[in-house]
């Protein structure tokens, strides 16, 4: 896998959504920098955790006036590490436990969200969102990465934001934890596919480590159907 080569994909794909979407946005609305990934580990697949929205994400780029911003904002992903500073959150925390599991197996891990922007540590406003979204940014990443296993942990609360990012995508529940999961089907997604909750509305259920076994386990016990 040429990791330069996905790497210089992703860059390109990132000005775009910056000169075409992101420079266009309100600043003065407490948007945050977006999330801009890059990828940092040699591995034959993988697996992608899909968040709802950042939390005041990188603002000390936003006001550098770098002259390449994209560049800058890769890098500061891959300097955080998927987040091994923020383990005892329960985003942290669930990454830490997935990655784990699965990387054994040959999976990196790669770190994306639903909205790739928060306003004022939150999701935005709707209109401001709409125009976050409509470049389909994850989309394009997923295609690049063809990611093998992809989770998302956005909650019944972002669903409609899903079904606009992937048109006619469906829902099935997974047995034993219809409330907490299910498996979307779609055709630009892999197999191994499912929505859940936010980490901190498992933890507090008491859901988290049930959840996230189950789903290392659906993608560990059927390796062929994540090709």
């Amino acid at each position: 896998m040429n990791i330069q080569a996905l790497n210089t994909q992703l860059c390109n794909v990132y000005k775009e959504f910056w000169q075409t979407t992101y420079s266009i946005l309100p600043k003065e609305k407490g948007l945050s920098a977006p999330l801009f990934s890059k990828i940092s580990c040699d591995c034959k697949q993988f697996f992608m955790m899909v968040g709802q929205q950042t939390r005041g994400w990188q603002p000390e780029i936003l006001n550098s006036n770098d002259p390449d911003p994209v560049k800058c904002l890769m890098n500061a992903y891959e300097c955080f590490k998927m987040g091994e500073k923020y383990a005892k959150s329960p985003f942290g925390n669930a990454s830490k436990r997935m990655n784990n599991k699965l990387k054994s197996s040959g999976y990196g891990f790669i770190w994306s969200n639903i909205i790739t922007a928060d306003q004022a540590l939150r999701r935005p406003d709707p209109e401001i969102e709409e125009i976050i979204c409509q470049y389909g940014l994850l989309r394009r990443e997923i295609s690049i990465m063809k990611g093998q296993a992809i989770v998302f942990f956005t909650g019944p609360c972002y669903d409609n934001r899903i079904k606009s990012v992937f048109p006619d995508v469906s829902f099935t529940p997974i047995p034993l934890y219809e409330k907490y999961l299910c498996r979307l089907q779609h055709p630009i997604l892999p197999f191994h596919s499912y929505r859940t909750y936010h980490p901190n509305y498992l933890r507090r259920r008491k859901q988290m480590n049930n959840i996230l076994d189950h789903v290392s386990l659906l993608i560990l016990d059927e390796p062929n159907k994540a090709l």
